[in-house]
């Protein structure tokens, strides 16, 4: 009997020694009840801590009724608050504050009441990345079960767990990136543990299809779903990265490099062709994308951006680039004449999708009437001057433009018979001067020319007749 009564004292001392259990975080906040206590008027609030084996209780915050708190100790001062009702409300808990014990004393100097409470420490890692499709597993170290909340906010039930204190989620998403929490009760106090969970991967593009034009530049979009810096990437196991690509109607399976990462994974594309569609880059941050020159129809295919890492799953994002181009049925560099006809066409190379449309602009001279339903093909069954100019396409999706071509059209005008009689008569009048002119011009010269006659000269001339010698 004296033994059994030993151990009760022993639980007893126990109790009053350490007090109320309160379920707290590293890192975290507690708030630590004052208790009851019957008198209401000029009262004191005192709140002490003590350190385990210590003897001596050190006064952190008091407060008189609803005066002002006023704390005592420049080591708790930027932690320790007083709430409303100066409850104690402790703030980024360290690991010193569960190895001690924290008494509430309250009096009037008629009556006096104490409370003490001991911080239980809850453990949950804290700040985890992982690689997307990698498991996530938490275990809220606690000695009641738990419920666990997602970064949605909504419940988390666990079936992959026996132990509902144990979280495992598999094949995590991009989206299951935030704050996960264990919740618990004990009596009417309730207890929330945290901890910042961040899944990597890459983000999805604004879109699956990038539209541009010929000759124009473009960035094709690529990037972590968060700003980590490239050192944990290494740790996690980075082995290489790049873009390739693959053309129309093949497997991007079977496509061929263009970038890759820099030597020892350096932030930086690399260019394996002289004739490859993008162009080396650095990249900064979660920025991934890569760049285009003077983009061709040869551009046109499946690009696909990846990671790799050491005995995971890799990191794959593909985007396809779409090139509009607008052609006319005329000869290149040669104008057409009033009354040609000229067809224009609008392509991608391939049929358009039903959720695509075509918008065309004429010049702003031309008098040309469009058909209400704008369509890939414009046909102009006679043109005239005022059509010269720029003929526009727009690739129009739910009325928002995504990008544009355009083809310059040059009309003449159609030159007259009478003036075409009069040039010939001209230019055939002009070569019979040029031809009489010259014929005149050598008889003149011929008869400049020609040879004298010459006439034998006596010394001592005679008479004209017959003479003897």
């Amino acid at each position: 009997m004296l033994i059994l009564w030993m151990l009760f004292l022993q639980l007893v001392l126990a109790r009053s020694t350490t007090g109320q259990k309160i379920f707290a975080q590293v890192g975290g906040s507690a708030t630590l009840p004052k208790g009851q206590f019957a008198e209401t008027e000029n009262v004191y609030v005192r709140w002490y801590f003590s350190v385990t084996g210590a003897n001596n209780f050190t006064l952190l915050i008091w407060r008189k009724h609803k005066d002002p708190p006023k704390p005592e100790n420049k080591d708790w001062q930027s932690r320790v608050s007083l709430s409303e009702d100066s409850s104690l409300i402790i703030s980024h808990i360290l690991e010193s504050d569960f190895n001690g014990v924290f008494k509430c004393e309250q009096d009037n100097f008629r009556n006096s009441a104490e409370a003490r409470y001991s911080l239980t420490r809850v453990q949950m890692p804290m700040n985890l990345l992982l690689l997307e499709g990698e498991e996530l597993s938490l275990d809220c170290k606690m000695e009641t079960p738990v419920k666990w909340t997602a970064p949605n906010g909504t419940s988390y039930i666990n079936r992959l767990s026996g132990n509902k204190n144990i979280l495992k989620v598999p094949n995590t998403l991009i989206q299951d990136s935030g704050v996960w929490a264990c919740e618990a009760s004990a009596g009417l106090r309730k207890f929330r543990a945290a901890t910042a969970v961040t899944i990597l991967g890459l983000s999805p593009p604004p879109s699956d299809t990038v539209y541009t034009s010929l000759s124009s530049s473009i960035t094709l979009p690529c990037s972590l779903s968060t700003d980590v810096p490239w050192s944990q990437l290494r740790e996690k196991g980075l082995q290489g990265g790049s873009w390739s690509f693959s053309p129309p109607n093949q497997s991007h399976q079977q496509g061929h490099q263009l970038l890759t990462l820099g030597p020892n994974q350096t932030q930086a594309w690399r260019a394996q062709s002289t004739t490859s569609c993008l162009t080396e880059r650095e990249f900064k941050n979660r920025d991934l994308s890569a760049q285009t020159q003077k983009v061709s129809t040869d551009c046109r295919g499946t690009y696909q951006c990846s990671l790799e890492f050491r005995n995971k799953r890799p990191m794959r994002r593909t985007v396809k680039l779409e090139v509009l181009e607008a052609l006319s049925s005329a000869p290149a560099g040669a104008p057409l004449l009033e009354g040609d006809k000229v067809s224009l066409n609008c392509s991608l190379g391939v049929p358009l999708p039903s959720d695509l449309g075509v918008k065309w602009t004429p010049p702003k001279s031309s008098a040309f009437s469009l058909p209400k339903a704008h369509g890939v093909h414009l046909f102009l069954p006679a043109v005239s001057v005022k059509d010269s100019g720029v003929w526009r396409c727009e690739l129009m999706k739910n009325s928002v433009v995504l990008t544009s071509a355009s083809v310059a059209l040059k009309i003449e005008k159609l030159v007259k018979t009478w003036v075409i009689v009069t040039i010939c008569s001209a230019s055939i009048f002009i070569l019979l001067l040029i031809i009489t002119l010259i014929i005149i011009h050598r008889r003149r010269q011929v008869v400049i020319t020609r040879r004298k006659t010459r006439f034998c000269c006596c010394k001592n001339p005679q008479p004209k007749g017959f003479y003897k010698s």
